[in-house]
C-alpha cells in the first residue's frame, strides 16, 4: 500500500511555517471561513522530486503572506502585495527524518513610503519613487521541528537611479528572520486544509546596502542601516496549505 501523507500534526507543523502543534486540527473549529478571503494556492513553484521518489510520500507546501509590516531600520514597509514561499517535504525510506527541498520565494515590488528621501508625499515623483522587492537569500529551515522558521532574505531596492544589483542584505550577509507564531492559529478552511497565523520576529539585525555603487551611503542613510537587533521587526499574516504529489 502506498503511504499517504495525511495532515498529521507534525507534518502540518513543517508545512505551516512554524505553527504550534497542539490540537491544531483535532480541537479547533474553522474560524469564520465565510468572512475571510482565503488566497488562491496554485502550487506552481513546487520543486521536482528526487529521482525514484514515491510521489505519495511527498507533499508540496505553499505559504502566502497576505499582509503585515516589516520595519528595517527607519523604514516601515507594509506588505501591500502577496508573497509566496513554496517548498517540499517528504520521506525517503533510506534517509532518516523529513527531507526538505526549497522551491521558490515569489514576490512583487512594493512601494516604499516616503520614497528615496523619506518625505511623505514624495512617492508620486518618478525620480524619488522607490519599490522594495523581497528575495530569497539561500536558507529556509525549521530547526526545532516546527516551532519556528528561519528565513534568510534580502530586499532589492528599485529606483531609476539605482542599479539592479542594489539590495539591503545579500546572499553572504542576509537579513536573518527567526519567525515564531503569535496569537491564535485559525483554520479558515478544512477542505482543502488551510491554516492562518501571524508570525513575528523582533530580534533580527539588518545589514547595510550593497551593490548600489556610489549610492550605498544614500540608501544606508535613508533606511537607517545597518541596524542592530532590537531596532527592527517583522509581523506577517500568512495562510498555509499543501498538496500531495500523488494528486498532481
Amino acid at each position: 500500500m502506498r503511504p499517504t501523507l495525511r495532515p498529521t500534526l507534525r507534518r502540518l507543523a513543517a508545512a505551516a511555517f512554524a505553527l504550534p502543534l497542539a490540537g491544531a486540527l483535532l480541537g479547533t473549529a474553522p474560524a469564520g471561513a465565510a468572512t475571510q478571503e482565503i488566497p488562491a494556492f496554485d502550487f506552481r513553484d513546487c520543486p521536482p522530486l528526487p529521482a525514484g521518489a514515491d510521489p505519495f510520500a511527498w507533499q508540496c507546501n505553499q505559504i502566502i503572506v497576505t499582509s503585515g509590516t516589516m520595519k528595517l531600520g527607519k523604514v516601515e514597509q507594509p506588505v501591500t502585495k502577496p508573497m509566496s514561499i513554496t517548498y517540499t517535504t517528504g520521506y525517503d525510506p533510506g534517509v532518516p527524518g523529513v527531507e526538505f527541498i526549497f522551491g521558490r520565494l515569489r514576490a512583487e515590488p512594493m512601494p516604499v513610503p516616503g520614497g528615496l528621501i523619506g518625505t511623505p508625499g514624495s512617492d508620486p515623483i518618478d525620480l524619488l519613487k522607490v519599490s522594495a522587492l523581497p528575495k530569497y537569500a539561500g536558507h529556509l529551515s525549521f530547526p526545532d521541528g516546527g516551532l519556528n522558521a528561519r528565513l534568510d532574505m534580502k530586499v532589492q531596492m528599485l529606483n531609476r537611479n539605482l542599479p539592479q544589483t542594489c539590495h539591503i542584505g545579500s546572499d553572504t550577509d542576509p537579513i536573518k528572520l527567526n519567525l515564531t507564531p503569535v496569537g491564535d492559529i485559525e483554520i479558515p478552511s478544512e477542505d482543502p486544509i488551510v491554516l492562518k497565523a501571524t508570525m513575528q520576529d523582533t530580534a533580527f539585525a539588518v545589514p547595510g546596502a550593497s551593490g548600489c555603487g556610489l549610492l550605498n551611503g544614500v540608501v544606508n542613510r535613508r533606511a537607517g542601516i545597518p541596524s542592530p537587533s532590537g531596532g527592527n521587526s517583522a509581523t506577517l499574516t500568512q495562510y498555509v496549505s499543501f498538496k500531495n504529489y500523488g494528486e498532481f
